[in-house]
């Protein structure tokens, strides 16, 4: 899902979930890829963001494999268990989209 419009950036926010039952199959990154893939080729956006906890090392690896790069880190974002958990802020431009399919097709 993408919300979260930033008319002003020309960006918007990306999220899914993958439940229980979906881990472990590739489902995670196929969605993403395929989400991310719809949004630039029908969309003008410049920029896809995201957040990501720091104990979600499973998404993380999924984001980074499709192209988001960390952009910064809200240390104790989150109180989770009675511990402060990191969030990892992340995005992928367009130009650098561009130049992922551009490898891909090679």
């Amino acid at each position: 899902m993408v919300n979260l419009y930033d008319e002003k950036n020309n960006r918007m926010n990306f999220r899914i979930l993958i439940g229980p039952r979906g881990r472990n199959r590739g489902l995670g990154t196929e969605a993403t890829q395929l989400i991310i893939d719809y949004i630039f080729t029908s969309t003008q956006l410049d920029q896809l963001t995201l957040s990501v906890f720091d104990f979600n090392p499973r998404a993380r690896k999924v984001y980074e494999k499709v192209g988001f790069v960390e952009e910064s880190i809200v240390v104790n974002d989150l109180e989770y268990e009675g511990e402060w958990i990191d969030s990892i802020n992340m995005k992928l431009t367009r130009e650098e989209w561009v130049k992922i399919a551009k490898r891909q097709e090679e």
